[in-house]
């Protein structure tokens, strides 16, 4: 590149034509290098940086204590992550019977496990309340929008219905 920037200086200084090939073969150089040789070295960098992901090495290292290394799906996760139809639930809870509905939303990973169960539009008796032994208590259709369920240590289990 010196050499070029030489090149035209010293034909601006004497008025003397620029000669086309000592100038345009350093530039001609740095153009081939960027294009042949420094953007594939990027790109496979790129690549490999996405494969191996020594970012989240590097931020569980130095920040241990914030960054969870048990951070991985779950089986809650992949139950309610992505479902193109509404599973039909119903929570039971250790002593007030059961909730069944329509599951809108569920907290995934790392939140805690929630529920949004809601009516399906048009079905009765879709969103509803059981007593112990299972029978339908109430019909909640009509009533409610909606019910945020936070499935803790008072729920025995959650069944899943398709």
């Amino acid at each position: 590149m010196f050499h070029a920037r030489a090149h035209v200086l010293e034909a601006w200084t004497k008025q003397t034509p620029i000669d086309v090939l000592g100038v345009g073969a350093p530039v001609a150089g740095v153009i081939a290098l960027v294009y042949f040789v420094f953007s594939p070295v990027v790109g496979i960098g790129y690549a490999l940086m996405q494969n191996h992901r020594p970012y989240v090495w590097f931020a569980r290292a130095v920040f241990s204590n914030v960054v969870s290394s048990h951070a991985q799906p779950e089986v809650w996760d992949r139950l309610f992550s992505g479902a193109e139809e509404r599973p039909w639930v119903i929570v039971w809870f250790k002593s007030q019977g059961a909730i069944g509905g329509s599951v809108q939303f569920a907290g995934v990973s790392p939140s805690s496990r929630q529920l949004l169960l809601v009516p399906s539009p048009g079905v009765p008796q879709s969103l509803v309340r059981f007593d112990q032994s299972g029978q339908i208590v109430e019909d909640l259709t009509a009533k409610a929008e909606g019910i945020w369920v936070d499935v803790s240590s008072e729920v025995v289990r959650v069944e899943i219905l398709r």
